[in-house]
């Protein structure tokens, strides 16, 4: 009887925790952060500097480390954005590519997918984003046109270069959330220094080129805070929705690299397929579930809203109170608490 308990548990466990295990392989050469964001935001590359929280307009985070959303994504675990922002690292100055999934839950995201750049706010400092907007609120909707994320930047001359895509990458009548896109922007410095050279892909396909782009590194970026984010930047409010893999390297990759990694990844999960995921046993998880029922009981993702380019915060008020995390147990997960509770055999924690 004890071994067969032992069995089961082991079987309810692997069953657990399998999505935490990627299948997916990617290029080496080069890869200097992979951050797959299941519940942390540890660098998978060996050595790699690891990522931080940030807040809005680089400020201190919102939340603690153990209070943010997270739901099954793309490979493994997703993060829910909705207040803060995570600091990746900075990719050097011989050429890059940053890449990551994203899903928006507005039409209309203000804020960036991912921004290279510093904290120094001078107008003449240089940096490269990509953002979800369907049009630019700031030119009374003349530019960024294209349905889709597009890629702008700053330089010195104010002239901000971008790539965007020349026809609606989604269906213009699509109601949110968008589904799962894969973001990837390559750059490699021009012979003088100043500007670069910045190509754009979307799902693995190729988007545009503009080889006037700035050159966002500075020798002490430490210091001046020169590095890949995600969601919150100086102006911008986080962002409004999903994102996956942040993979980053310090070399431009090729456009049959970019689609194979694409293409490893499969098919995404839609919308309606996510289920949210409580990684840190909160208070309200400590129980086992009462009923058969109550174990197979799934969170369902957030609900959209639409487009805010005011930075209003929507979100309610009682989410706003610090001091507990937000998640439920799902699934096995909450089958796993229940063997715990009746055969006393304990679980660690994963952070």
């Amino acid at each position: 009887m004890k071994r067969a308990l032992v069995l089961m548990f082991t079987v309810i466990m692997i069953a657990t925790f399998a999505t935490t295990v990627s299948a997916v392989e990617i290029p080496q050469d080069g890869l200097i952060g992979w951050f797959k964001l299941d519940g942390n935001l540890k660098n998978e590359v060996e050595g790699g500097e690891e990522a931080a929280w940030i807040g809005n307009k680089f400020g201190e985070p919102l939340w603690e480390s153990d209070e943010y959303l997270w739901y099954t994504g793309v490979d493994g675990y997703c993060w829910f954005v909705e207040d803060d922002g995570i600091r990746f690292l900075n990719p050097g100055n011989e050429g890059f590519t940053m890449a990551i999934w994203f899903m928006g839950l507005s039409n209309g995201n203000v804020s960036p997918i991912l921004w290279y750049g510093q904290q120094d706010q001078s107008s003449g400092e240089s940096w490269i984003g990509c953002w979800g907007v369907t049009v630019n609120p700031w030119e009374d909707g003349a530019a960024w046109s294209s349905y889709g994320p597009s890629v702008g930047s700053n330089n010195a001359q104010g002239t901000r270069p971008e790539i965007r895509p020349d026809h609606s990458y989604y269906d213009p009548s699509a109601e949110v959330p968008l589904p799962w896109t894969f973001v990837t922007i390559t750059c490699v410095p021009n012979e003088d220094g100043e500007t670069t050279t910045t190509e754009f892909y979307l799902n693995g396909e190729y988007i545009g080129t503009n080889t006037e782009t700035p050159n966002p590194y500075v020798e002490n970026y430490e210091e001046a805070g020169c590095y890949i984010y995600t969601s919150c930047n100086y102006w911008d409010p986080a962002l409004n929705g999903f994102v996956d893999e942040c993979i980053i390297y310090n070399r431009a990759l090729s456009a049959d690299e970019i689609a194979e990694i694409y293409a490893a990844y499969g098919t995404p999960p839609t919308y309606d397929e996510m289920e949210e995921v409580d990684l840190y046993g909160s208070s309200d998880t400590e129980e086992p579930a009462d009923t058969e029922e109550d174990s197979k009981e799934a969170t369902e993702a957030p609900e959209t809203s639409e487009a805010s380019t005011s930075g209003e915060d929507t979100k309610p008020e009682e989410e706003k109170k610090k001091g507990g995390c937000r998640s439920v147990v799902t699934g096995a997960a909450a089958i796993v608490m229940t063997v715990v509770s009746v055969f006393g055999v304990a679980v660690i924690k994963r952070k």
